[in-house]
């Protein structure tokens, strides 16, 4: 393979000539306009694309190992199968980028704009992309796995069948997002926005949900055993069958919550508010913290086995 000058890219990139498979580990195009270029499968190692225009570049299945993408422009870029392991993408923009398959492993992407990105499939276990905006994006069955998200917007993202395993997810938004049968097994979503957010059949084992705002929040047969949501605001949620056993809850607001058939053995429910909640068929072995008024109360309206 023939090597690369920058002035030889430029001139590539100027005369739309194809620069596919080229080797160009560690060139230097900061500030460069290479709109629309065509880079399938090049070397790109250590490449500095920092200040860039890539506005419809074509990156698919190009090795940006550590590449430094500082403020570029990637709007509707293809980084199709891209390898961005180790990659920094700080306050790039990626409005509707096409990265399905592509590996972030390790990247930095704080204050990056992906809204409406496309990374279906694609890997960004232990990234970090703090202030992300993610709205509208497409994340199912993406690796985000021990990911730093903290404070990123996913505002309406979809994040079907997503892996969010051990991920910081400390005030980050997800309002009307859907994260169904997605895995958060011990993420962290403190302080979090989850209005109206979509949950069914997700996996939140070990979560922690402290201080949530979360009204309007689904989690529909939902396992969420040993959660942690005390103090959280989940006013007019939907928990049907939800899997709680185990869980702390004290302080949550579950008013006009639906929660019936749902499992809360040996949760701790001090001071939890269920006034208006439906609680039929809620089952309540060796839960603790309920007043003798609570237990009167959730008795005469269904719900089981609730505590002497």
């Amino acid at each position: 393979m023939s090597v690369y000058t920058p002035e030889r890219v430029l001139q590539c990139v100027k005369q739309g000539e194809s620069l596919a498979q080229a080797e160009l580990s560690h060139v230097d195009l900061q500030g460069q306009h290479l709109e629309g270029a065509n880079f399938q499968k090049a070397y790109l190692r250590i490449a500095n694309f920092s200040d860039a225009s890539c506005q419809q570049t074509d990156f698919t299945g190009a090795l940006l190992i550590r590449a430094l993408m500082i403020r570029t422009n990637l709007t509707q870029a293809i980084l199709t199968g891209a390898q961005l392991t180790g990659a920094r993408l700080e306050q790039a923009t990626l409005h509707g980028v096409q990265a399905m398959k592509a590996r972030f492993y390790g990247a930095i992407l704080d204050e990056a704009n992906a809204r409406m990105g496309h990374f279906q499939r694609a890997v960004f276990t232990e990234c970090s992309a703090r202030k992300t905006n993610f709205q509208s994006a497409s994340l199912s069955h993406a690796d985000l796995s021990a990911a730093d998200l903290g404070e990123a917007d996913f505002t309406a993202a979809l994040l079907i069948k997503t892996n969010l395993d051990a991920a910081n997810l400390t005030e980050a938004i997800l309002n009307q997002a859907t994260l169904s049968q997605a895995k958060l097994t011990r993420a962290r979503l403190f302080r979090s926005h989850l209005q109206k957010t979509d949950f069914t059949g997700a996996n939140l084992t070990a979560a922690n949900l402290t201080e949530v705002q979360a009204q309007g929040i689904i989690l529909d047969g939902v396992t969420a055993v040993q959660m942690v949501a005390t103090h959280a605001d989940l006013r007019e949620a939907s928990l049907f069958e939800t899997n709680l056993e185990g869980s702390i809850l004290t302080g949550a607001c579950l008013q006009k919550a639906n929660l019936e058939g749902a499992n809360l053995e040996k949760t701790d429910l001090t001071g939890v508010d269920f006034e208006g909640a439906k609680v039929a068929g809620m089952i309540l072995t060796d839960a603790r913290g309920l007043s003798p008024r609570q237990k009167a109360e959730l008795s005469a309206q269904g719900a089981l086995n609730v505590p002497d």
